[in-house]
């Protein structure tokens, strides 16, 4: 799914935008995206949360303008957790990125929910670059 999400800033609005993969029955998506600013604060985007403006969709695709994104200087970093639960085995693990806006520190990593499991790293070869336009 990390290849169907992208942030971009259209007629000076701020949008995130994604189209979930199909996958098989008995699983679903797991997305939460966190929007850092530099003054400590911060928005949490996800399919589940009290605050409607920072709901996204669980599935199908959208288009959600971050309106508290007013200003891209006071951003710091995004970090975007993606995971595919079974809903009866729940899930094997989570894919971590990290961007920081001035571009010191960039990461992408699967974390496995099971110590058996190596974690995987994926910072060299992760287009950046086409996942955040803002």
């Amino acid at each position: 799914m990390a290849d169907q999400l992208r942030f971009v800033k259209e007629g000076g609005k701020y949008y995130i935008e994604c189209t979930y993969p199909e996958i098989p029955e008995g699983y679903e998506w797991g997305l939460g995206i966190t929007v850092f600013s530099k003054d400590g604060t911060y928005i949490t985007y996800s399919p589940v949360g009290r605050n409607p403006k920072w709901l996204i969709p669980a599935e199908g695709a959208f288009r959600k303008e971050a309106t508290d994104v007013t200003n891209i200087k006071d951003v710091d970093f995004i970090t975007i957790l993606i995971s595919l639960d079974h809903l009866k085995t729940e899930s094997l693990g989570k894919l971590n990125i990290v961007y920081s806006m001035d571009k010191s520190d960039m990461r992408a990593k699967f974390i496995p929910e099971s110590g058996t499991i190596p974690i995987e790293n994926y910072s060299s070869t992760f287009d950046f670059a086409k996942m955040f336009q803002w």
